[in-house]
């Protein structure tokens, strides 16, 4: 299956140079979703507001303070 070029994009600087640019799909009709880099955020929000474990040997503490070797 061979897929059909897509026609190239020539832009004009303001300088007054020509750019020839290759597209590599069509623009995108629909918004993009941005609910996967949002929970992204919450997540790194989260992880920032932890504070630091003193004994390196915890791997885990529990809601009410259980220290988890």
């Amino acid at each position: 299956m061979v897929d059909d070029p897509q026609p190239l994009l020539r832009v004009i600087m303001e300088d007054g140079h020509e750019v020839t640019m290759l597209r590599s799909e069509t623009p995108r009709k629909d918004p993009p979703d941005y609910s996967n880099v949002i929970g992204l955020l919450l997540l790194m929000q989260e992880i920032q507001k932890q504070e630091p474990l003193d004994d390196p040997d915890v791997i885990f503490i529990d809601k009410d303070g259980t220290r988890y070797y």
